[in-house]
């Protein structure tokens, strides 16, 4: 009888203990979500008061993110990630674009999107470009979204897109809100894609 005892005492402790614990984490987790929600709703308000989300922004402080190649086979992986960084932008068919690139190293911009405008696998659809420091113009007879990347291991660089381009939608997971995607496709009905 005293094991029986013993057995169920230990049965409705480890039981309370396990309801403290749930509910202290439920606690805690609603207090999370109702921070989450009341900065995404300051972020959105912020958002709403600029004229335009990204029209007037042309500059971009472009990262480094290595070779993706490399870091494919170094981490045994099949596919290498995205290495692309998006403006934002789209440049129109044979639409000159200029940008400038400042310091000292060269960076590659593509116009055009792998998976889209049917172009998986055609990679005549895609225009890359190395632009060297200063002032480049460029131009693709496709037209796309444009997009930087800098093979660089570690550091940045600066380009402002000086003439050409598009703005586009441009949703940033963690920056922007439902309603601030709403309206950007508002802002631009006839944007050619949405990034």
């Amino acid at each position: 009888m005293g094991n029986k005892s013993k057995y169920k005492t230990k049965r409705i402790l480890v039981a309370t203990a396990t309801l403290t614990i749930i509910a202290s984490g439920m606690a805690s987790s609603s207090d999370v979500f109702a921070e989450e929600t009341q900065q995404q709703k300051n972020l959105s308000t912020s958002l709403q008061s600029e004229k335009s989300v990204k029209s007037e922004n042309r500059t971009f402080t472009v990262p480094g993110k290595g070779d993706v190649e490399v870091l494919k086979q170094q981490e045994r992986k099949s596919m290498a990630f995205s290495p692309y960084e998006p403006t934002g932008l789209y440049a129109k068919p044979n639409e000159q674009i200029t940008i400038n690139v400042e310091g000292n190293q060269d960076i590659q911009v593509y116009i055009g999107t792998y998976s889209y405008d049917a172009s998986w696998r055609e990679d005549s659809k895609i225009k890359s470009f190395t632009l060297k420091p200063g002032i480049n113009t460029i131009q693709s007879p496709n037209g796309g979204l444009i997009y930087f990347y800098n093979k660089q291991q570690g550091g940045t660089i600066r380009t402002i897109i000086t003439t050409g381009g598009t703005t586009t939608p441009f949703f940033e997971l963690g920056k922007h809100t439902k309603q601030d995607l709403i309206n950007m496709l508002d802002q631009y009905p006839n944007a050619h894609a949405v990034e």
